[in-house]
């Protein structure tokens, strides 16, 4: 249990710095005796057992502390992002509501409680003091049985869908821990990632259960985040890039002892040779899933390596056909994950647990392609492939080719029934309004098949959830569809 982990490295090395939260740090042995004070109030509010915690509290740093003694209370832990996705989960496992006293970004939680029948525990804003001199935490009697988590995943296509991982799992974290080389000397940075995110938590959990410190940022000054001396690894996804690499020359530090590792979407070439200009050589791409875990680990070396991703080795990934055989090399299919330390299904959704998980695989919605020597290419989402005139055009590659070639930071492309007209695509570039129009059709005629009609939309913003990723259901409603 992670909670159990950080106070066995606050009595080994109470001095070592455990987080580093915008300008504030807390060692182990601060950050373990913040836990155990939120521990006791909890205990002596009542929370203990099993059941599942909603944590409401917009700080990351309370969030992690409240959130590691309400699990070591025994209870499961589900960190939301909003109030408006609080209102979105009702199942019966839910007896508590955790908040912070005065957290001012969650206006209505006390009227939800009352309407859903939940138990609200307001705890005073923790106070963080030095501690000298200190002795060792002591260590509580530990739950037979320790709490669980449950994540979201990104809900690009609808509502996020809840997994829910077994503690026990933890127990895979060396192996998890070994593919990005994270060890007790590590400094890895996580700006903005929400704890109810697969990197927001797992990452933080990899480094705590190896000792290292773990840096965390929450602002709109991400690029800051980047000056802390002796960072080691950072993970972004690409949106949270671009606000890094929108700092005014001279504000970002650049240091080759860095591995930036992109998550969470592709990163396009433009973006990889600027962050190599003024931030590091290591540039890696990571895919996976909030259900099985990273997958493939990329060092980006050149264009190629871009599309073209490494395989974790001992991680079996497969492309296959309709009738879950796998198609050959160079042909386009489903991917899927064997699912070894992951999730076996989704929480109260029977059905989307039948379409995803079949018989120790994770069918990740993805299209792909696997090359002669074993490296993967997506192709987009399978619910996103377009009906062209009766041809079906995968939609990856035409949005990376406009985003390159129209000098837009994204693009959007998509159907509003295919069935009923397979003639009109929808175009939304994340761009002003004063994009040249030929271009973008221009771009359009060079890689779809005709005929074709073309309705071109552009956003300032595009709407996106936590990880960076085009909400496309949105979208689809911001356009009017």
């Amino acid at each position: 249990m992670l909670t159990r982990q950080v106070y066995d490295h606050a009595r080994r090395n109470p001095d070592k710095i455990a987080l580093v939260f915008n300008n504030r740090t807390l060692t182990y042995h601060e950050l373990a005796s913040s836990i155990e004070a939120s521990r006791r109030l909890l205990e002596k509010r009542g929370v203990a057992g099993h059941g599942v915690a909603l944590l409401v509290i917009s700080s990351f740093l309370d969030a992690w502390i409240v959130g590691l003694a309400v699990r070591g209370l025994g209870l499961t832990t589900l960190v939301l992002p909003s109030l408006e996705e609080a209102s979105k989960f009702v199942f019966p496992g839910i007896r508590f509501v955790v908040a912070r006293t005065g957290d001012r970004a969650w206006p209505g939680l006390q009227a939800l409680c009352r309407e859903r029948g939940w138990e609200a525990i307001d705890l005073p804003a923790p106070r963080f003091t030095r501690v000298r001199n200190h002795g060792a935490v002591e260590a509580p009697v530990w739950p037979a049985v320790p709490g669980e988590r449950i994540l979201l995943t990104s809900g690009t296509t609808g509502l996020s869908k809840m997994t829910l991982f077994d503690p026990l799992g933890e127990n895979t974290e060396p192996h998890r821990r070994a593919i990005f080389e994270i060890s007790d000397r590590s400094v890895v940075l996580v700006p903005s990632f929400g704890g109810w995110s697969s990197a927001g938590y797992n990452v933080p959990a990899h480094v705590w259960d190896a000792g290292g410190t773990v840096s965390i940022y929450q602002g709109s000054r991400q690029w800051e985040s980047f000056r802390r001396p002796g960072v080691t690894h950072a993970f972004v996804h690409p949106a949270l890039l671009a606000k890094v690499l929108s700092a005014p020359r001279g504000e970002l530090p650049r240091n080759d002892e860095i591995q930036l590792i992109v998550t969470g979407g592709a990163l396009l070439p433009e973006q990889y040779e600027e962050a190599k200009a003024r931030l590091t050589s290591q540039i890696f791409v990571c895919v996976g899933a909030t259900e099985a875990g990273v997958f493939t680990l990329t060092r980006v070396e050149q264009p190629d390596d871009l599309r073209w991703h490494r395989i974790v080795p001992g991680c079996d990934v497969q492309v296959v056909g309709d009738d879950g055989r796998s198609v050959p090399v160079g042909e386009v299919g489903t991917v899927r994950v064997r699912v070894s330390d992951g999730a076996i299904g989704y929480l109260h959704d029977d059905a989307a647990s039948r379409d995803f998980f079949h018989e120790g695989y994770f069918y990740t919605g993805d299209l792909g392609v696997l090359r002669g020597d074993g490296r993967l290419s997506l192709h987009g989402r399978s619910v996103d492939v377009l009906n062209v005139a009766g041809e079906k055009v995968l939609p990856a590659p035409i949005e990376e080719k406009l985003a390159t070639e129209c000098g837009v930071s994204a693009a959007c492309v998509f159907q509003a029934r295919p069935e009923e007209d397979g003639h009109t695509i929808y175009v939304v570039l994340e761009s002003p309004p004063t994009i040249s129009l030929p271009k973008v059709e221009a771009a359009l005629a060079s890689v779809l098949p005709r005929p074709f009609s073309a309705k071109i939309h552009c956003l300032g913003v595009l709407p996106r959830n936590h990880m960076g990723k085009v909400l496309r259901e949105d979208l689809k409603r911001r356009i009017g569809l």
